[in-house]
């Protein structure tokens, strides 16, 4: 072992840089530590050091508090520490090491702290700790063998200034001590779920935190913000399930009836919990708020005639609703209400509802919407998302953007303008969706029908655009040629076989006639068995074409198209005794 003496002070080593153990001569009062030290768990105590001072070359310090206990002043020469009261490291955040041991009656003071150590209190008796926001890392054992463990309980609870220490989890009831402030932290090893029964007065308090099945807040008259209201109904545990089975609302502003907390006169909703199932709105609720019921895992929903408030967002993510009776008082159904809510498959949207905002149902699982005389306004997005496939547009609605989905092949109105077939043309992205025939829309627009190809070549937009309102508006000619303007060849193909099935258009026969071999073969190959029998009965296939696909439907067990083919190749050949089978 290696033993270096400088100032009073013998350094011990033991084959390393750092010292593993030291002696401090009596009359020393500031010690110049010049190496690093390592004495984690040494009972040695040197009470005469009041001044520690780190020099350049030290780049790690692990001694417990009670080894220099009155150092009340540290200053660093390094990087590695800072100069203060406490022995402070930088490692990404400034850690907290040694409070040393402050005398009980002062007050430890963690401004500009933000990570706290193992054992950072051990042999500290001093419980006056200053309410910190900072911290954001602390060890499991930071408290251990202090003075701060070592109080009774109060309420159940143990606290270091703004941090919960340690809980008693035999009370029945646990009362945090947060009426002025909120708590900022728990410590880790402190388990929430266990408690019984916990008494909370700031919505604010635990956050991050896995909360206990019984909550009681206790807001008594001080005004509480509603968002605030809601993160305690919301509130989740780490694997995102609802952890709060039974919460408790004392206050003058709001109150708790079967999981839905609504202000003091009942009069709006401002949350539900999360483990909700069937819910039904009392009549006299005027306003569901923002994200009220956001997350909840409800299967039903039934709102009253007196609604006449339905927020923002409001059942947004709910995956589990299935079922919704908006009532006959809402008149318009905001941004983002139902989005996501991917178990809602169809819904009837009342006749005093006016205007469906962006993104409300987008996302869901939409398939089937009936839409009412009263609807005025479908703004962009409303169903963005969803697998509806087909919807009837009632007279006077006006569209805004794109409100559909691509899975939209069928679209019914009255009558037709710019702004509706603007309205059904395809996003760009949807070139990178698959599917074959969601880029074609039958439209049956003002007594037509013609099939438009949703997506449109850039430089042909305005001209296809004004060509479809011309077709439908007027009351010549009878059918039009849209396939020309399709993007993609898939597209086009598509359009002008739906095209000439539909009007019988001299133009989309010739191209579909060109181009047969290469067409049904794409169909055979993408698995579209509707669309190639189809094709197959125009006749415009050619035999010999017919004859090599023979062998590509048998390996892909198409009985429907093999059995079109040889319709067609026996009856043709008839004459000539040669049968297929």
């Amino acid at each position: 072992m290696d033993i270096k003496e400088e100032n009073g002070v013998k350094y011990f080593f033991d084959n390393g840089e750092a010292a593993t153990d030291i002696e401090v001569a009596p009359e020393v009062e500031e010690l110049m530590l010049k190496y690093s030290l390592q004495m984690p768990k040494s009972k040695k105590s040197f009470p005469n050091v009041k001044k520690l001072i780190i020099e350049k070359d030290v780049w790690d310090i692990k001694i417990p508090n009670t080894l220099f206990p009155n150092v009340r002043e540290v200053v660093s020469h390094t990087e590695t520490f800072l100069s203060g009261k406490y022995l402070l490291k930088r490692d990404g955040f400034t850690y907290l090491k040694n409070v040393f041991c402050p005398d009980k009656d002062d007050t430890i003071v963690l401004s500009q702290i933000y990570a706290i150590d193992a054992r950072a209190f051990a042999g500290c008796e001093c419980v006056n700790l200053e309410r910190t926001e900072n911290i954001i890392i602390m060890s499991c054992c930071a408290f251990d063998d202090s003075g701060f463990l070592k109080q009774p309980f109060k309420n159940g609870v143990k606290m270091a200034g703004s941090i919960l220490v340690d809980v008693d989890y035999d009370a029945d009831e646990v009362i945090l001590p947060d009426e002025e402030n909120a708590i900022v932290k728990v410590a880790d090893n402190v388990d929430l779920t266990k408690i019984k029964k916990l008494v909370i007065h700031n919505a604010e308090s635990l956050k991050r935190q896995n909360w206990p099945k019984n909550v009681v807040f206790n807001a008594g008259d001080k005004h509480v913000y509603c968002q605030l209201i809601q993160s305690l109904a919301h509130h989740k545990d780490i694997f995102g399930y609802a952890d709060v089975e039974n919460l408790e609302i004392q206050s003058s502003e709001y109150t708790i009836i079967d999981g839905i907390i609504y202000t003091s006169d009942l009069k709006t909703v401002i949350a539900g919990c999360l483990n909700l199932d069937k819910v039904v709105i009392p009549e006299g609720v005027t306003i569901i708020e923002r994200e009220a019921f956001k997350d909840c895992m409800l299967t039903s929903l039934r709102l009253p005639d007196s609604l006449t408030t339905l927020s923002r967002a409001a059942f947004m993510d709910c995956e589990r609703l299935r079922t919704v009776e908006l009532g006959s008082g809402v008149n318009r159904i905001c941004r983002d209400v139902f989005m996501a809510c991917k178990s809602l498959e169809a819904i009837i949207i009342p006749p005093q509802v006016e205007g469906i905002e962006d993104y409300a149902f987008s996302c869901s699982g939409l398939k089937s919407v009936e839409l009412n005389s009263g609807l005025r306004h479908i703004e962009n997005n409303a169903f963005f998302g969803t697998p509806m496939t087909d919807i009837v547009l009632p007279e006077g609605v006006q569209l805004s953007g794109r409100p559909f989905g691509a899975d939209l092949t069928h679209i019914t109105a009255v009558s037709a303008d710019e702004n509706l077939i603007s309205a059904v043309m395809e996003r760009p992205v949807a070139l990178y969706q698959k599917g074959n025939r969601a880029f074609v829309l039958k439209a049956d627009f003002a007594g037509k029908t013609a099939y438009l190809p949703k997506l449109i070549k850039s430089n042909q937009k305005e001209d296809f655009i004004v060509k479809a309102t011309q077709f439908f508006c007027s009351a010549q000619p009878e059918h039009c040629d849209f396939w020309q303007f399709a993007y993609s060849t898939k597209c086009q193909e598509n359009t002008a076989l739906l095209e000439y099935l539909n009007s019988g258009s001299e133009d989309a026969k010739k191209y579909l006639k060109k181009n047969s071999c290469r067409i049904i073969a794409r169909l055979i190959g993408e698995g579209d068995e509707e669309l190639a029998v189809k094709f197959l009965k125009t006749g415009l296939v050619s035999k010999i074409t017919l004859k090599k696909l023979l062998t590509t439907t048998e390996e892909k067990s198409m009985v429907s198209i093999k059995s079109y083919i040889l319709e067609q190749l026996n009856s043709s050949d008839t004459s000539k005794e040669n049968f297929y089978i």
